[in-house]
């Protein structure tokens, strides 16, 4: 094949401007997250991706790994104070549970006729629904926000919850005794309510209902057989269950034997939603990486439009023939 005089091949205006502006990258050179569009993640940037998100979940294993093994040290005492200490503490609560059902039929005789339902219905339960709705705008509100940043804060609050749940297990006995102790109050509180006349005693419906039944059932034992207080009452349903299963409950009055299977499945529960999130920031921090990367390439595009054009148009004259004199 005959070689090619070089003024005569097609001009290359592209690849001219870049040779000319080293500011400007050739396709070549484009870093990880740089595609050009509708280009698929090499294998190496998924790999870079992996390596970064498992950097940000070692940051939270070390973490969770010193609570583990403070857990893994003192487990034997902690089961043996639990097995000791929980007669006493399901006394109580069948003590509680008892005078919850008196006071029950105390109310029911100062608001007869089904006066206590209706009074609530028209009141607390409508407070109840109108936070519903509340909550239910403000689900529909973060629609406007990016999905990962709503993926972060929804993991943050389920990490959240399941580091609550995990520590109330690793001190069970003392998570106990702070619920019954807080019980007991609530009930002498309810007792003192019923003492009183009219306007004085009709918190009480709420007080009962609202707020130390859910409390007072969601330690229990048997938790299912009782139903959700508040849907009882205002729907008038009594589900076969709160909502949750057994495995996401926080520190309730389980059999001693079945203590360590409670403390397990918490601790899987708070490394994975711990590992979750970790994973999460660190995409999070890589898609806004790329997004800068491409907001600034798009910016120099911009900025150096007029010159690169006119580069590219005086690198076409200069590859034309010049015209015989």
């Amino acid at each position: 094949m005959a070689e090619q005089n070089p003024q005569q091949q097609n001009p290359q205006p592209q690849q001219g401007a870049q040779a000319q502006n080293p500011q400007q990258k050739a396709p070549e050179q484009q870093g990880p997250g740089q595609q050009g569009p509708g280009q698929p993640a090499s294998k190496l940037e998924e790999k870079a991706r992996q390596l970064t998100r498992d950097a940000a979940k070692g940051d939270f294993l070390k973490s969770v790994k010193g609570e583990t093994d403070q857990l893994v040290a003192s487990f034997a005492t902690l089961s043996d104070d639990y097995r000791q200490r929980h007669p006493d503490l399901l006394a109580t609560w069948q003590a509680q549970d008892k005078e919850a059902t008196e006071l029950r039929d105390a109310i029911l005789r100062a608001y007869p006729n089904d006066e206590w339902r209706k009074l609530l219905g028209r009141t607390a339960c409508m407070v109840h629904s109108d936070i519903a709705s509340a909550a239910e705008k403000l689900d529909k509100a973060h629609v406007k926000v990016s999905k990962s940043e709503r993926d972060i804060a929804a993991a943050e609050q389920k990490l959240a919850a399941t580091k609550e749940r995990f520590a109330s297990w690793t001190k069970p006995v003392d998570a106990l005794t702070k619920a019954l102790q807080a019980n007991d109050t609530e009930l002498k509180r309810i007792r003192a309510l019923l003492t009183k006349d009219g306007k004085e005693r009709i918190p009480v419906l709420y007080r009962f209902w609202f707020h130390f039944l859910p409390k007072h059932y969601a330690i229990a034992l048997d938790w299912g057989s009782y139903g959700e207080p508040v849907k009882a009452v205002c729907d008038g349903t009594r589900p076969p269950a709160p909502p949750g299963t057994p495995e996401e409950r926080s520190v309730y009055l389980v059999a001693p034997a079945e203590l360590e299977r409670e403390v397990d499945a918490a601790m899987a529960d708070y490394r994975r939603d711990g590992e979750r999130l970790a994973d999460l920031r660190a995409d999070a921090a890589l898609d806004k990486a790329e997004l800068e990367a491409a907001r600034k390439r798009l910016d120099e595009l911009r900025k150096g439009e007029e010159a690169t054009a006119t580069r590219m148009l005086q690198d076409t004259i200069e590859c034309r023939p010049k015209a015989a004199a």
